[in-house]
């Protein structure tokens, strides 16, 4: 909102400015005739236009972040409390979607001699192939080099 009214007021300066710019040239030149007023008063008003239009075009993505932005936070807190059963509702690949404990774990394919730590860390890691779009799970990494580009994949759409 600051923005918006920042604007606002810079535009009614510039507009003030060029009005009595247009006044001084007039009275410079000793040309205060009708068709001087006219063009001064017409440049006016189309000024005061193209920054009505520029402050509407401003405010408008403004406001529309900051709803955006208090949906978004109703959206997360509605599904933050909504039951597992009814979210698994909402997935588009619908009943056909993989619970984590499906998922098979690195833990599982891995060696017995490991330190307890290593046994921790790699419980909570998995290996997957296949669509990643049926996975119910929280996040999904990927490798990619310092500048995400190469090897394609998740690289090329985090870029």
């Amino acid at each position: 909102l600051n923005s918006i009214t920042e604007l606002s007021e810079l535009s009614a300066h510039v507009l003030a400015n060029y009005f009595y710019c247009l006044v001084c040239i007039a009275k410079r030149t000793f040309i205060w005739s009708i068709s001087l007023f006219i063009r001064a008063v017409f440049a006016v008003s189309l000024l005061c236009k193209v920054a009505l239009a520029l402050l509407q075009r401003f405010r408008s993505p403004l406001s529309y972040a900051a709803k955006m932005a208090s949906t978004l936070s109703e959206i997360q807190s509605k599904l933050a409390r909504m039951p597992l059963e009814k979210k698994r509702t909402l997935y588009k690949c619908g009943e056909r979607f993989v619970p984590l404990e499906q998922v098979q774990t690195v833990l599982d394919s891995a060696d017995a001699g490991l330190s307890k730590a290593s046994q921790e860390m790699l419980k909570k890691l998995s290996i997957w192939s296949g669509d990643i779009t049926r996975l119910e799970i929280d996040a999904i990494v990927n490798a990619a080099n310092h500048t995400l580009l190469g090897g394609g994949g998740g690289g090329d759409l985090l870029k």
